[in-house]
């Protein structure tokens, strides 16, 4: 029996100790809190090492279906912001990569060069009083390395319950030989035996910023933090209401507007892999309609992904997204978005072409589901969610105000009139009393006369030869209207 509970002992110990100062466990994912302009959480997941030889590079998400299998054909190059297959040096960065080379760990951020990626240089294993120093070239900054010391070791909780030995890091800026006064003032590095970092600074281009460990997933341990499930963000019942504006900009055949309807849900069902919503749409114009909707959980497994603190882009329906980071909205509730960039990812050969005028965002929330789409291809149109009555509950946008306040604008909407039209010669006259710019396009969308108006009725002298054409008219609040326009001589 002894013998049993010894070996038992030894068992968990290697369990528990395996790890040694490795700053991303394999098999953990890690929650990290990074504090920039907004609170946002970022999931960093290592699960791959490949033995490159004299080196091994670590991986984030490499195994589940990102670039759709081509993986080792996509590269990223973080100053144009555009994906490539090309074999230039520049290009050379992979997407969410980290060099482990014996003790040392290289990790990969934006520098001033254009034609180069720098590094950090990091001792994992480093023992008290060590130091070292690392070169570095962010932009806009007044140093151009840095020193790291090992200050101390010390046992404390980690996260949750959870408690660990843990490294503590200074870091101080250099110009050169002088130690300067720099963002990192302050700041340290805390780094856990067993669990990783817990709090790291993550190096991205001009920014530098700290991210605090705020939960794990292990094969035999999870603590804090955790994504919300598909169900979270699917889950009105009937008598619930979602109301929604959209802006469309307007192009060359059709003006802009501001609509906003009103989504009541009539009845749902929730199912393992699937909601159903059966929903009666209003309109402030009064007219009704009704949609049905089926979300299948296949579709939305990039909500529960882990995102990497570098990039994670994924092929969804051959095209390159970009998956965000969830958003910590109130009362632990979370927001997240996922945007194309407009690439076409051929996966027969693992080839990266780009797409004219698509680029597309969707949002989802724990709070309402889906609650904002924007399509900036030719055109630009947004939805957005602004007021909801969940569980009997309501918040933001007045239903009965916004159809009195559209009500009241209809009144006031600007008018105008074109004649003669069709127009000999191109010379027309153009009345209203708000316009203040007319633009007239060609059927291919090309701007062929433009004009200020600051009259009522004005004399509009084109010459343009015989044709089609659309007359853009921009009023004194803004607002805009499309006319066709004919030529006939």
């Amino acid at each position: 029996m002894k013998k049993l509970l010894l070996a038992l002992l030894l068992c968990s110990s290697f369990i528990s100790f395996a790890q040694d100062w490795n700053p991303f466990p394999l098999g953990q994912k890690s929650f990290y809190n990074v504090y920039k302009n907004d609170t946002t959480i970022h999931v960093l997941h290592a699960d791959t090492i490949l033995n490159r030889g004299s080196f091994q590079t670590m991986f984030f998400n490499y195994n589940d279906e990102n670039y759709a299998g081509c993986y080792e054909n996509v590269y990223f190059n973080p100053y144009s912001g555009l994906y490539s297959t090309t074999n230039q040096q520049f290009y050379r960065v992979k997407p969410d990569s980290i060099t482990l080379k014996n003790d040392s760990m290289l990790i990969y951020f934006t520098s001033a060069n254009p034609q180069y990626h720098d590094s950090i240089l990091f001792l994992a294993k480093s023992n008290i009083g060590t130091s070292w120093f690392s070169t570095i070239n962010l932009i806009g900054t007044n140093f151009n390395k840095l020193q790291f010391t090992c200050d101390s070791i010390y046992f404390d909780t980690i996260v949750g319950n959870t408690i660990d030995s843990l490294k503590i890091i200074s870091v101080q800026a250099f110009d050169n030989a002088n130690p300067v006064s720099s963002i990192f003032d302050n700041q340290k590095i805390i780094l856990s035996k067993n669990y990783g970092f817990k709090t790291m600074i993550v190096f991205s281009g001009e920014l530098s910023t700290p991210a605090r460990l705020i939960g794990f997933s292990t094969t035999f341990n999870q603590e804090g933090f955790n994504y919300p499930d598909f169900t979270e963000y699917f889950h009105l019942n009937a008598g619930d209401v979602v109301i929604w504006r959209e802006d469309f900009q307007g192009d060359i055949l059709n003006p802009s507007y501001t609509k906003y309807y009103k989504d009541s849900i009539m009845s749902s069902f929730l199912s393992n892999d699937s909601v159903y919503y059966y929903i009666e749409r209003e309109q402030t114009s009064g007219s009704t309609s009704t949609l049905n909707y089926k979300y299948l959980r296949e579709n939305f497994e990039w909500l529960d992904k882990p995102t990497s603190l570098f990039l994670n882009s994924i092929a969804y329906s051959n095209y390159l997204w970009e998956t965000y980071p969830i958003y910590p909205l109130t009362n632990n509730n979370f927001s997240r978005e996922v945007e194309s960039y407009g690439f076409n990812l051929d996966t027969t050969d693992c080839q990266i072409y780009q797409t004219t005028d698509f680029n597309i965002a969707q949002r989802y929330n724990t709070k309402v589901g889906f609650s904002h789409s924007r399509d900036w291809g030719w055109h630009m149109k947004t939805n957005d969610v602004i007021g909801w009555t969940i569980n009997g509950i309501s918040e933001g946008a007045n239903w009965k105000m916004l159809i009195t306040n559209v009500k009241e604008n209809t009144i006031n909407n600007p008018s105008v009139s074109i004649y003669p039209n069709p127009s000999p010669s191109g010379n027309f006259t153009l009345e209203s009393e708000q316009a203040k710019w007319l633009e007239i396009m060609s059927i291919d969308g090309k701007t062929v006369f433009s004009q200020h108006i600051n009259q009522s009725k004005t004399a509009i002298n084109t010459n343009l030869p015989q044709g089609l054409y659309f007359a853009k008219i921009t009023f004194e609040n803004n607002k805009q209207t499309i006319q066709k326009l004919v030529i006939t001589d």
